[in-house]
């Protein structure tokens, strides 16, 4: 994790209503998860991979709610979709580093 500071801070504030918007559309089901968890994922990844983790948790909500996922009984909770995303931040993250996308 990095500080910011200045137009990267401007900029950090300026994206966690975007991102509220999204969650609200994805996840209309679950409050959204507070502007500390937004601000902990800008702080860690680009904006871009903050989108990709958020959608890769919606189709996580939507292969669970049609069909049951091994390992994880019913439909998955706000607990899940937080760890999902953050999980598939990681790992786009850590893909872009290696040179694949």
């Amino acid at each position: 994790m990095h500080n910011i500071s200045g137009a990267g801070l401007f900029i950090l504030l300026a994206s966690i209503p975007a991102l509220i918007q999204l969650w609200e559309e994805l996840f209309p089901e679950f409050p959204q998860p507070g502007n500390r968890q937004f601000q902990t994922w800008l702080r860690m990844y680009d904006f871009d991979i903050v989108i990709y983790g958020l959608n890769a948790a919606m189709q996580l909500c939507n292969k669970r709610a049609t069909k049951s996922v091994e390992g994880h009984a019913g439909p998955p909770t706000i607990s899940d979709v937080i760890q999902y995303a953050s999980g598939s931040m990681k790992k786009q993250k850590k893909e872009q580093a290696d040179g694949g996308q």
